[in-house]
């Protein structure tokens, strides 16, 4: 590896994706504006407390389906697994819906909690209600150290012009981990996503970048990248059906960049171009995309553990692959 020209390459990403992030990590809320127990006390300080204000919960489960209309931060005091958010009562509605108020530009802050029990309905998370957290237009989300999981579609849904950072952060056990369903932008570093059918998804040209996160035990796809910019840098995706797919159908420009990071154990390819050449689906003609990167474990069937499709397809030496893209 050259690491000279990993640093410079990493720099001028984040240069060029700095302008997608509203929300960062070193920003702390350390205080409490009050202090909850109950369902009914939640819901009174969503919809009561001016914006702004951070609303701590108690250990305990507490029954959500609630919506927020202001910027506001939600700490559970203790671990995520203590402080759990149910779906509610009511059909049709995500465990949280973040809903800003004349569509004003929305902050919030989710830590320490678990979100769980949005019912899934019919299809492929196709209704409002079938995500733990729905994040409208004009919000920018934060999570650190949330478990999503037990959700029938999305652990969260983005909708367009919304942006999600997620540190240490668990999407498990839905339809999708994250899904981006427009030109929206999400960042995961240090997260797990596992046991769903697609652990990420960006079917509509978002911007994603996952850092150190673990991608495990999808059915479907690790990720999948239908246009749009990604960038992924020293994560481990193992034993999904399909480890990462990208491709470019319907006009939309996709480019991935991959660096340090590996990819094991699929059931068919690591790495594939959205074509029918590579999928039993796909664009007849192939999907162009722009790939870069380097210092790529991606092993093929012949290495134990492997994946047993082929390392990538088109095969290597295929010109869509840099040729520094594959560790020696």
């Amino acid at each position: 590896m050259k690491p000279r020209r990993r640093a410079e390459r990493i720099v001028a990403v984040a240069a060029v994706t700095s302008i997608l992030w509203a929300v960062t990590a070193t920003t702390v809320v350390p205080w409490c504006s009050i202090t909850v127990s109950t369902d009914e006390g939640l819901r009174d300080a969503v919809e009561t407390m001016p914006p702004g204000s951070t609303i701590c919960l108690q250990p305990g489960a507490y029954e959500a389906g609630f919506t927020v209309r202001q910027s506001v931060t939600i700490r559970g005091v203790g671990a995520a697994g203590e402080v759990v958010l149910r779906a509610g009562g009511e059909p049709d509605t995500p465990v949280i819906d973040l809903q800003p108020l004349y569509r004003e530009t929305m902050l919030v802050r989710l830590e320490n909690l678990t979100v769980t029990g949005a019912s899934g309905g019919e299809g492929y998370g196709e209704q409002r209600g079938d995500h733990g957290l729905f994040v409208d237009r004009d919000v920018h989300l934060l999570l650190r150290n949330v478990i999503c999981s037990g959700n029938g579609g999305a652990g969260v849904y983005l909708e367009e012009e919304a942006t999600l950072n997620a540190y240490e952060c668990t999407f498990s056990d839905a339809m999708y981990g994250v899904l981006l369903a427009g030109r929206c932008a999400a960042r995961l570093v240090e997260c797990t996503v596992s046991e769903t059918v697609m652990g990420v998804g960006v079917p509509e040209g978002g911007q994603l970048y996952l850092a150190d996160c673990t991608i495990s035990g999808n059915t479907e796809y690790g990720a999948l990248l239908v246009g749009g910019q990604a960038m992924i840098d020293r994560c481990e995706f193992a034993d999904n059906a399909w480890g990462l797919v990208i491709g470019a159908p319907y006009g939309l420009p996709a480019s991935l960049e991959m660096i340090d990071s590996t990819v094991a154990g699929s059931e068919h390819v690591g790495v594939a171009l959205l074509s029918s050449s590579c999928l039993d689906s796909g664009p007849p003609e192939g999907a162009a995309a722009l790939v870069s990167g380097e210092w790529n474990s991606i092993p093929g069937p012949e290495v134990e553990g492997g994946n047993a499709g082929g390392a990538l397809c088109p095969a290597w030496p295929d010109p869509l692959w840099p040729e520094e893209f594959l560790r020696d």
